[in-house]
């Protein structure tokens, strides 16, 4: 190889991603050696399966959040304050649940529910010293207007939406994402003007395509958006519509 690096053949092995039962497996050979075939992998954290529903990574997202909790409950149950056990939570448990998930965000509401119910736990802690125990509790979204948060499907949102707003301005120069973000030809001026072409598909693995809801995501704020706004403005902008949005519901 052009940079001399000899691979460990054994620690090598091949996956093939198909969403049918129905797919030709090819052997591979390497060094002399036929490399193994696995239907899950781990890449840079991140678990695929040959389906690529990431129903592996989500259950180990899951259950990470959860011990990680239970090691942030132990700690911080002497604290007081809520938004100190907050620091603890978002730095611990929320970097986890949020890792990466552009790639692996779950669109299926069976999957967004068991990952918001982490969240849940620690809200039901942490608001303790509040007073909010057993069945006196507010909505799930009154608790989180409290410590001043939203549910990691809105965060997750923000992210994707933040995705598009890269790739618009070239921050992320990978050809194969670019070049699928086209920019309709439209009037800025418009109020609530969708500025991404928006693609139709005929089945929910298509349509939730990461790039695919990028690009919804990203029309969802567009009105949000010029071409002069910074990054950082342009996510307090949609954090503060988010912020509305919660207040107009309670």
């Amino acid at each position: 190889m052009l940079n001399c690096m000899i691979l460990n053949v054994k620690k090598c092995s091949i996956i093939s991603f198909n969403r049918t039962n129905f797919h030709v497996e090819n052997d591979y050979v390497m060094g002399g050696e036929t490399l193994k075939r696995d239907f899950v992998i781990r890449d840079l954290g991140v678990i695929f399966d040959h389906k690529l529903n990431f129903k592996s990574h989500i259950d180990k997202v899951t259950s990470s959040g959860y011990s990680i909790l239970g090691f942030v409950k132990r700690r911080a149950k002497e604290f007081n304050d809520p938004y100190v056990t907050k620091r603890m939570y978002v730095a611990l448990v929320q970097s986890t649940l949020e890792y990466a998930n552009v790639v692996w965000s779950p669109y299926r509401q069976i999957d967004i529910n068991r990952i918001e119910s982490v969240q849940k736990q620690f809200l039901l802690f942490a608001l303790k010293p509040l007073g909010f125990t057993g069945y006196v509790l507010p909505p799930y979204v009154n608790r989180l207007l409290l410590l001043d948060m939203t549910t990691l499907e809105n965060r997750r949102e923000l992210t994707l939406a933040l995705l598009g707003f890269d790739l618009m301005r070239k921050n992320i120069r990978i050809e194969a994402l670019t070049n699928r973000l086209l920019v309709r030809q439209m009037n800025y001026s418009l109020r609530n003007a969708r500025i991404l072409t928006e693609t139709n598909h005929s089945n929910d693995f298509a349509y939730n395509d990461t790039i695919d809801r990028c690009v919804r995501t990203f029309n969802k704020y567009s009105n949000l958006y010029d071409e002069n706004i910074s990054k950082n403005n342009f996510k307090k902008k949609i954090e503060l519509k988010m912020k509305t949005l919660y207040n107009s519901v309670n």
